[in-house]
């Protein structure tokens, strides 16, 4: 897996930051579209944990257009593309 990208939510409801956790701990870019204020806070305390893993990891995307904006950088920086033409998202199943 190169790229996590969590979308589970509520994350008003969640008390850890497991998914982003776990993500640094195996290593694994992540994106998250969180929209709430303390998870991002705890998200935030992650930081130099996911710098030292050399892990890119970015939280609080928001849903649309923040995760289509927040992944094609993440695409366009992290796999060299030169133009993206078009990204269409339909939703995870």
């Amino acid at each position: 897996v190169d790229l996590v990208v969590h979308a589970a939510g509520p994350f008003q409801q969640t008390e850890k930051c497991s998914v982003l956790e776990a993500a640094i701990n195996t290593k694994t870019a992540y994106i998250d579209v969180c929209d709430d204020t303390d998870y991002s806070r705890r998200a935030k305390s992650f930081m130099s944990r996911a710098l030292a893993a050399n892990v890119p990891a970015i939280t609080t995307t928001g849903i649309y257009p923040g995760v289509s904006n927040g992944d094609t950088l993440f695409l366009q920086y992290s796999y060299a593309c030169h133009l993206i033409v078009r990204i269409i998202c339909s939703g995870l199943y």
